[in-house]
């Protein structure tokens, strides 16, 4: 799992981690520092190119590529290449998942598994800081900004709450 410095490290290794990738001090992208055939599920959350290639390479046979696309691939909504893999690995699933032809069904009947695992205690989120929604600006350069809580700084969610500070 990628993650970012000691305090980040720790907190994948928490949630169940055996390896962890720093993307800020390591070499490299975590899909190249990974030997073949060593994980079950690749989630790609960005979609950078070629994402989809090295994950077959490091995919076991039965294995899932799932990508949340981001631009070109979110709004053509291709389930083919340059989204997913041009050559996949046998026995490995690919799915373009935010616009897969199931997305909308699938969508509610998850986040309401989702809700149920949270609330038998299943699944606890984990709350870096809190905003009133009136401080939504500041939450937001919370996230964004350099140091202080941005981008790679801060361990869990940031969350906003409906009512002011």
């Amino acid at each position: 799992m990628a993650a970012s410095g000691a305090a980040g490290a720790a907190f994948v290794r928490k949630l169940g981690a055996t390896e962890v990738f720093d993307y800020k001090t390591q070499q490299g992208e975590i899909l190249d520092a990974l030997p073949d055939d060593s994980v079950d599920v690749v989630y790609d959350n960005y979609g950078g190119d070629g994402s989809p290639a090295k994950a077959m390479r490091v995919l076991r046979s039965g294995g899932s590529y799932l990508l949340i696309p981001h631009g070109a691939c979110y709004v053509s909504k291709a389930q083919i290449y340059p989204c997913l893999a041009l050559h996949p690995k046998a026995g490995v699933t690919q799915l373009n998942y935010d616009t897969g032809p199931d997305y909308a069904q699938y969508t509610v009947q998850g986040l309401d598994e989702l809700k149920a695992m949270v609330d038998a205690g299943r699944i606890t989120p984990t709350i870096d800081r809190t905003f009133a929604l009136n401080e939504s600006a500041a939450a937001f350069n919370y996230s964004a900004g350099p140091g202080g809580g941005g981008v790679g700084d801060h361990i869990g969610k940031i969350s906003i709450t409906t009512s002011t500070a």
